[in-house]
């Protein structure tokens, strides 16, 4: 059956304009915000009374909990921002490899960047981003943590994975590990195709 139409529809300070697709398995809308802000919500979101603008209100609140509790270190919102965007705006230019392969953000931090600081906390250092300890998870308490460049960089999924002795590490680990120089493994890996076994048995 086809879906009933939501455009021209109001929810809260959001105007429906059309249908934009799916943000993982859920129906999505673009709306049109009081403010003038575009936002791409879940059709769940706004039946629900769940998201009511673009995120304005909530921002108005955030604002209050930063001069209140002095979180004005905005670094921790921008993170909170730059992920929202990657899993639900599909004009970012990182979507497609976040939203678009099916990650999300938990309810309780989509809709409230106050709930994100109080689950997060500060960073520990400005060098620290937030990451996913399963990069294939979704955004949530439970997965996500305050990491180093370096650990990002062992998350990434185009990692190669090897077995050093019945231990399962990235590569740059494992040659690490083994003195091995990194490049020189990685390069003939790809070019020869000789398992990292071989490479570092030779």
């Amino acid at each position: 059956m086809k879906p009933i139409s939501l455009d021209g529809m109001r929810f809260g300070k959001l105007v429906v304009v059309r249908h934009a697709g799916h943000i993982g398995d859920r129906r999505a809308c673009l709306c049109e915000c009081d403010c003038g802000i575009f936002a791409t919500v879940r059709v769940e979101c706004l039946r629900g009374g769940i998201t009511k603008s673009c995120g304005c209100i909530r921002n108005l609140r955030v604002a209050a909990l930063n001069k209140t509790h002095g979180k004005s270190g905005t670094s921790e919102l921008k993170s909170w921002s730059n992920a929202k965007s990657r899993v639900t705006n599909q004009n970012d230019k990182k979507y497609p490899y976040y939203g678009g392969r099916g990650i999300t953000m938990c309810d309780e931090w989509i809709n409230s960047a106050e709930t994100f600081l109080q689950d997060m906390g500060r960073k520990p250092s400005p060098k620290h981003s937030l990451g996913r300890i399963d990069v294939n998870g979704n955004y949530s308490r439970a997965n996500c943590r305050w990491e180093t460049t370096s650990q990002q960089a062992r998350a990434r999924t185009d990692n190669v994975i090897v077995d050093v002795k019945g231990v399962s590490m990235v590569l740059k680990d494992a040659c690490l590990l083994l003195g091995l120089n990194y490049k020189i493994a990685s390069a003939k890996m790809k070019n020869t195709g000789v398992s990292f076994l071989e490479f570092s048995n030779a």
